[in-house]
């Protein structure tokens, strides 16, 4: 299932379809004293191409963690590692207490992290409803909908007929669906329109409040992410060249210079 980029290429999330979703019925519970993930001297890639080198990374229960860093710098991978989707070479991956590194993606699933990908994340041409129906029963799925009451005059709809922002939501409700503990988003906000990228970086924090859950961030939109996340990890050809609060990343002028163009 794994791509031989960064960039996510893969079918829709919703289970036996490649992308994910998953059951928290068998993650356990971790209470706030400790990260929700722990990856440690992680080399990754695919196949021979090796991306990332060495990487250290955490990210904490009830927070939201942004990765940030040029195309190509490993963002994607970092995410792609923690659901099985690339080759570990070496290093290890912790998740909700319990060592997932080398695991596939189908044993993932069950582990209460969800996963959704940057392009090809919905069935176009199912409606809201069959989408949602996919990856749930009619009960979960209009729990999920709870949350997306936008969605709501559309769900008759093919998703191919959605806008970009709309699509988008569809997604989020679809990886909702079975309540997970880690929510991973590849560019939630890639293509859209200032106002619609706005919409989605405040569902997904809306969804890290109700919830509690943690969340991992990839996002292009530098500005938006640090001004969205409690901690961040700034990547460059595969390494860590900084980790910490974000602020600090925003006010950094050689760093931001280097590394972001800004």
């Amino acid at each position: 299932m794994a791509s031989s980029g960064d960039d996510h290429q893969g079918a829709p999330f919703a289970q036996d379809a490649g992308g994910a979703t998953s059951s928290g019925d068998s993650a356990p519970d971790i209470d706030g004293g400790h990260p929700a993930i722990e990856i440690k001297e992680l080399a990754c890639g695919y196949g021979k191409n090796q991306v990332l080198h060495g990487v250290d990374f955490s990210a904490d229960v009830s927070k939201i963690t942004a990765i940030v860093g040029s195309n190509g710098s490993g963002k994607s991978t970092l995410l792609k590692a923690l659901f099985g989707l690339c080759d570990v070479k070496s290093g290890s991956i912790r998740a909700l207490g319990r060592d997932i590194t080398r695991i596939p993606t189908h044993a993932i699933l069950n582990y209460g992290i969800s996963y959704m990908a940057q392009r090809k994340n919905v069935f176009q041409d199912l409606t809201l409803r069959e989408n949602l129906a996919v990856v749930a029963g009619r009960h979960r799925a209009d729990r999920a909908m709870d949350h997306f009451p936008e969605l709501l005059p559309f769900l008759d709809r093919p998703a191919i007929t959605l806008s970009g922002g709309q699509r988008q939501l569809l997604a989020m409700a679809m990886i909702l669906v079975h309540n997970p503990k880690i929510m991973l988003f590849d560019e939630p906000t890639a293509a859209l329109s200032p106002k619609n990228a706005d919409i989605i970086i405040e569902k997904i924090k809306d969804l890290n409040a109700e919830h509690d859950n943690c969340i991992v961030l990839v996002e292009q939109n530098v500005k938006h992410a640090l001004r969205n996340c409690d901690k961040v990890y700034l990547l460059a050809s595969g390494n860590v060249v900084y980790g910490g609060d974000p602020e600090t990343l925003l006010n950094d002028k050689d760093l931001a210079s280097k590394y972001l163009g800004m």
